[in-house]
């Protein structure tokens, strides 16, 4: 289902003519990032495809792009008449109705708009680029990023977040489709009330001195978020610990529990316990010891507990470490992400109690301004 009328599609799209002040009018993003190698992909729908010879042909169909010698080969599906072909690199504009679904083998079909880029790398896998209009990438990112549902003030919350950090980037900076930057998941998850709130507060960004800020946002801060200091001591006067328990609702507010077996844990990080030596503003641990090794911070610790051993096992960076036994090390974790700036759960909890967007970004980015580009 196409959650975007194409009337919305022309709307956005000639919004591309606007006063962009510091925003690009187009973004590029990698697709699949989340995926350790892409060594197939599957096209389904219409496109245009450009060749070196500047001529544009038109395809519609089931197509599988693979490596082949030192070439991309486009095969199409059994039931399409069309030929195989070799190309050293493909660029193909989507249609402007349906857009071009792509799926890697086994996996769920994404949709996507724009201008398509597909090489291959030294490594014989596909490195896959997406570059369309930004009003679009906005509109995407905020569906993504948030549940049907959402209160249009939050929503309109998110979409400020999303331009401040385009409007801070370095200008044609290819972005991560992953929440490295921020999830990006095509045009599928497109509603139209994102729509509506993209279109009322666009061109808008925070800022801080004149400048736009480190737009920080995470899922659940279970009541308290902490200050930007949390992740290597350095103080940033907008990101401060605020108190939060608007979010409530979340699935994260309350403990998670989850269980690592000890050879495992010891393996990763040593052969003692890990002992928390001091918690920060908003309550989260902030050093972490381990044995002799000198004590390091928790943000690092968490994030190689993630990578390792999956997030799940801590959601949130506000947790606790417990010996259950000589089997399990136990985790204790409350809220999900890192904590610092925008609760999201926050947001959505402090629209429907009726709080407009901007008193939502101030009350988590405290002395900052909503800002209108170009104005």
């Amino acid at each position: 289902m196409l959650w975007l009328p194409a009337t919305a599609l022309v709307l956005l799209s000639q919004m591309s003519g606007i006063v962009w002040g510091a925003l690009p009018p187009e973004i590029t993003v990698r697709l699949f990032e989340a995926q350790p190698s892409v060594s197939s992909l599957i096209l389904d729908g219409c496109f245009t495809l450009a060749n070196p010879h500047h001529t544009i042909t038109r395809r519609c169909g089931r197509y599988t792009i693979a490596p082949h010698q030192d070439r991309l080969r486009l095969k199409p599906s059994q039931a399409l008449s069309a030929k195989s072909a070799t190309y050293t690199r493909l660029v193909l504009n989507t249609g402007p109705e349906d857009g071009l679904r792509l799926s890697l083998p086994g996996g769920a079909p994404r949709r996507y708009y724009g201008r398509l880029a597909i090489h291959r790398d030294t490594k014989r896998q596909l490195v896959i680029t997406n570059t369309l209009n930004t009003p679009l990438y906005v509109s995407s990112v905020v569906s993504s990023e948030t549940p049907p549902g959402w209160p249009l003030e939050a929503l309109k919350a998110q979409a400020v977040l999303t331009q401040s950090r385009l409007a801070k980037m370095k200008l044609n900076t290819p972005l991560s489709d992953t929440t490295q930057d921020e999830s990006f998941l095509g045009m599928g998850p497109l509603r139209p009330e994102v729509q509506k709130a993209v279109l009322s507060v666009w061109n808008q960004v925070l800022t801080y001195e004149g400048r736009p800020i480190s737009a920080l946002y995470h899922s659940t801060c279970a009541g308290h978020t902490s200050s930007g200091s949390f992740f290597s001591g350095h103080h940033t006067p907008y990101l401060t610990a605020v108190k939060c328990d608007y979010c409530k609702a979340s699935p994260f507010w309350s403990t998670t529990v989850t269980q690592i077996p000890r050879p495992l844990f010891f393996q990763s990080f040593g052969p003692k316990l890990p002992q928390i030596t001091a918690w920060d503003d908003g309550h989260r641990p902030l050093w972490i010891s381990m044995g002799n090794a000198a004590p390091t911070r928790s943000y690092a610790f968490w994030m190689r507990l993630g990578q390792k051993f999956g997030w799940d096992k801590a959601p949130g960076t506000k947790f606790d470490i417990h010996a259950k036994g000589m089997d399990y090390i136990e985790i204790h974790s409350r809220g999900a992400g890192h904590g610092v700036g925008l609760c999201q759960w926050g947001a959505a909890g402090q629209a429907r109690k009726g709080r407009k967007y901007d008193a939502i970004l101030h009350y988590y980015f405290p002395q900052t301004h909503l800002t209108r580009l170009g104005s």
